[in-house]
């Protein structure tokens, strides 16, 4: 079989669980079977953004089609190795994700199944469509970096809170445990004077969090920016201003059934440019699609049907 036509699996073999590992392995051993992928074509991430340098190669070495099975994580690393190589434009790469890591938002928009059965049936059909995505320019100890988003991405609060669980290596392994999160982090967190221009439009608030969105959610099933559409024609932007912490505890129900906008204080937008930048000290952080990136001032721009993507 031609290079181009084989699959390439990119797995992170500790997204989740021993039963994850297992579930893994089986999975792997019927990919052989039924569409006969070499174990040569297997690739195992070692640490944090080894997916972006092995899809680089596994596109260098002149695959075309590639799997992510992990978590958000995972598939966010195989996006960002699919959008950085210049050797093919990347809407002619066939990706697609089975989602089994901590974190699997992005596949709840899609709606992929998460059974091994299933996924395998919607796979061998290999119907795609053209996704959306998201370019961050952000800064990291003082430099200028650029990281690619499909999913959702967040600054302020929602940083803070991803950042919190990085650096005490807590696994999101529910909604729950990431909702307990966010109610403890609230009384260490510091809401900062920020503006945010959307297409020439400027606004300024202290915002307690600012969502941008390629998909609806994040976060174990939260949906922060319900307006979001990966087929659509713009990034979906959620701008919650100076809402209390009593607030935000009382209106935690709202991040579950998309009437998040129907606060007062929260604004929802849809725009192909958004820049941010702290009127304070201190700058603000941003994460992407569960990752800690860096910080502010921060640049976002529309990247239209960039993924060529196995959907249902």
């Amino acid at each position: 079989m031609a290079a181009d036509l084989e699959w390439h699996i990119v797995v992170n073999p500790v997204a989740g669980s021993i039963s994850f590992k297992k579930e893994v392995s089986q999975l792997l051993e019927t990919m052989g079977n039924t569409l006969c992928i070499p174990s040569c074509n297997i690739w195992e991430t070692a640490y944090k953004g080894h997916g972006i340098a092995l899809t680089e190669k596994i596109i260098f070495l002149g695959g075309k089609k590639i799997i992510s099975i992990g978590g958000d994580g995972t598939n966010h690393e195989v996006v960002n190795g699919i959008l950085r190589q210049s050797i093919i434009p990347s809407n002619e790469i066939t990706h697609a994700h089975f989602p089994a890591g901590s974190g699997n938002d992005w596949v709840k928009t899609m709606n992929i199944p998460t059974n091994i059965e299933d996924w395998l049936a919607m796979l061998k059909k290999e119907k795609t469509n053209l996704h959306n995505a998201g370019e961050i320019t952000y800064h990291e100890n003082n430099q200028l970096k650029t990281r690619y988003f499909v999913n959702v991405a967040g600054l302020a609060y929602d940083a803070f809170v991803v950042k919190y669980l990085e650096e005490e290596k807590i696994v999101k392994k529910s909604g729950g445990i990431y909702l307990m999160l966010i109610i403890k982090c609230l009384f260490k967190y510091k809401k900062q004077k920020a503006l945010v221009v959307i297409d020439g439009h400027e606004y300024t608030d202290k915002f307690y969090t600012i969502n941008i969105g390629v998909c609806k959610y994040s976060g174990g099933g939260m949906s922060l920016v319900p307006q979001a559409n990966p087929f659509g024609d713009g990034l979906a932007v959620t701008l919650a201003g100076n809402i209390s912490k009593l607030g935000v505890i009382l209106n935690t129900w709202r991040f579950y059934n998309e009437s998040i906008l129907k606060h007062k204080k929260i604004r929802g937008f849809l725009g192909k440019r958004i820049k941010v930048e702290s009127l304070n000290n201190n700058q603000i952080g941003i994460e992407a699609d569960g990752e800690y990136l860096g910080q502010s001032p921060v640049s976002i721009s529309f990247l239209p049907k960039v993924l060529r993507v196995v959907v249902p």
